[in-house]
């Protein structure tokens, strides 16, 4: 099947963010340790469609939450 490699620029293991992402929401990524690439997680498209994207918002909402840093707003003047 279809496969990408996600690259993870967070403060924790690749292996540490899929647990809790499984354990969390149901969608399951394979850590990059697996591969011997860390920093990376592994999506596979083996599902429908909308059951795809299901799980690729629930894994933004996740990420997000998680390790984004809010947005600011700067108004020009």
């Amino acid at each position: 099947g279809t496969t990408a490699m996600l690259k993870l620029d967070i403060p924790i293991t690749s292996r540490e963010f899929c647990i809790d992402l499984v354990q969390t929401t149901g969608v399951m990524l394979t850590p990059g340790d697996a591969f011997d690439m860390e920093g990376y997680a592994r999506l596979g498209f083996a599902n429908d469609l909308p059951t795809i994207k299901v799980g690729l918002e629930k894994y933004r909402r996740i990420y997000e939450r998680h390790f984004k840093p809010p947005q600011r707003l700067t108004l020009a003047h």
